[in-house]
């Protein structure tokens, strides 16, 4: 019953999305937006979940709609969701991650119910399924966490941690999951190339590059390609955050001494003091060089992909600069 509404005809269904403000939280009469219906209708389920038997496609929030958010606000969260909702969040400011800090304070609790639902029917096919299947089942609800955080209509996903005041949209995220598993699935099976390598003849690594520098032979690569860590640009590590439970629930990324230690990255985080100045990004964009050198031929390159980003406060030339300063002290002649 979590997403159930009863329309004003008196059929019972499901509604897709739920339009609502969070400061001062409101269901009744919202601040409007464009996606609401055209009288501030804000419980809506449109296109092919509309009514059955009226043809509906929407509703004012009413009496039905908050005994339904009563009794799933009374729910207790899954045992796997319980070891991290109340974790707190490593902080930066950059990505709004500042007074609001602890996990479940980012999502309606209605979302952390049905994300623990969806995970625990997952791990029931543990042993039916080989681990490939599990996996792609995981890897669907890990593109439907962003959609059940508190976020405005508009569902911007740069703004992963923002917290806005009205506004918001609660989406379904039992339909969202149905339609994240039919997407990956077409894309990876339905739409793939017969004529695709073999998933067995290019290895994959998931590692520091310094360790995937050092497991290569001397002289053996011909080419280095990368996105190049930008100065303040994304905060990776800090964004992960939303994500990394739902694989790992002990996971704490302030314990992850060194791989904040080896992230190339400028912070604003006051927990990454070292983290938070351009200088040690360059040191660290030195070294980067430094160690393409040990598996590069003899005149092999290093192709970097560099674009200017939001966050690079008009310095992407200065960037750029060091990038090629660094790259001729390592020996490298830019191009």
């Amino acid at each position: 019953p979590l997403y159930e509404t009863t329309c004003t005809c008196g059929a019972t269904h499901h509604f897709k999305f739920l339009d609502f403000d969070l400061d001062p939280l409101t269901y009744r009469n919202p601040t409007p937006q464009e996606r609401m219906g055209r009288r501030g209708e804000n419980v809506i389920y449109r296109g092919s979940d509309k009514c059955q038997q009226c043809g509906a496609i929407e509703k004012h929030f009413d009496a039905s709609d908050q005994a339904t958010l009563n009794l799933v606000n009374a729910m207790p969260l899954s045992p796997f969701v319980q070891q991290f909702s109340n974790s707190i969040l490593l902080e930066n400011s950059r990505i709004t991650i500042t007074g609001v800090r602890r996990y479940h304070e980012h999502f309606p609790h209605r979302s952390l119910v049905a994300l623990g639902i969806i995970k625990d029917e997952i791990d029931s096919l543990k042993g039916e399924f080989t681990e490939e299947t599990i996996q792609f089942l995981e890897d669907a609800l890990l593109v439907c966490v962003a959609s059940g955080r508190y976020k405005d209509y508009r569902s911007q996903t740069h703004y992963l941690y923002h917290l806005p005041p009205n506004r918001l949209r609660e989406v379904n995220l039992f339909y969202s999951y149905k339609k994240r598993f039919s997407k990956r699935k077409k894309n990876l099976f339905d739409e793939a190339s017969p004529r695709q390598s073999d998933v067995h003849s290019v290895p994959i690594s998931l590692c520091d590059y310094r360790e995937l520098f050092a497991k290569q032979k001397k002289g053996s690569v011909e080419m280095i390609c990368t996105d190049i860590p930008w100065v303040d640009g994304e905060a990776y590590f800090e964004r992960s955050q939303l994500y990394a439970p739902w694989i790992d629930p002990t996971y704490s990324l302030r314990e992850q001494a060194e791989r904040l230690e080896g992230e190339i990255i400028v912070s604003d985080s006051p927990e990454r003091e070292n983290k938070n100045g351009t200088a040690q990004w360059y040191d660290d964009i030195q070294e980067f060089f430094e160690n393409a050198r040990q598996p590069l031929e003899d005149y092999g390159l290093v192709v970097l992909y560099c674009a200017t980003t939001s966050s690079s406060s008009g310095g992407f030339i200065t960037g750029l600069n060091a990038l090629s300063a660094a790259a001729k002290a390592a020996g490298f002649e830019p191009m």
